[in-house]
């Protein structure tokens, strides 16, 4: 199945909300196996650079998430 968009999507606005949001559901898509590997991080870091964000700042809010 191919979905075709009638118009492209509206790039994400760098530190905005949804950009956070975006990178924030990135990381736990990335952590379902309970770890992140080496191509994994780079693939969030380089993510997270195009969105103005700091991949370290997400990485630890999942981690201070999942002790609770």
């Amino acid at each position: 199945m191919v979905l075709k968009l009638k118009k492209p999507a509206e790039p994400l606005a760098k530190r905005s909300p949804q950009a956070r949001v975006f990178l924030e559901e990135l990381v736990a898509l990335a952590r379902v196996d309970g770890r992140i590997d080496r191509n994994e991080k780079k693939m969030l870091g380089l993510v997270a650079g195009h969105l103005g964000l700091e991949l370290s700042e997400f990485l630890k809010r999942q981690v201070d998430h999942r002790s609770r």
